[in-house]
């Protein structure tokens, strides 16, 4: 099977549900160009991916600032 990457400019951040155990994973549904509208689905392990790939930017946006 071929992948194929996918590549949306997001506009607006529309919604944003995530089960309160996290059992469940998350949906992140988002409007972009074009007038398309995408929901991504997270299943609980990429729920926790996305979590520590967020944790980890915003530590290096934090050091970056403290430098400057």
């Amino acid at each position: 099977m071929t992948e194929r990457t996918h590549s949306f400019e997001v506009l607006e951040i529309t919604k944003l549900v995530v089960s309160p155990d996290g059992a469940d994973g998350a949906v992140i549904a988002m409007h972009c160009a074009g007038g398309q509208g995408v929901q991504l689905v997270l299943a609980p392990q990429q729920l926790a991916q996305l979590e520590g790939l967020l944790d980890r930017a915003n530590l290096e946006q934090m050091e970056h600032q403290q430098i400057h």
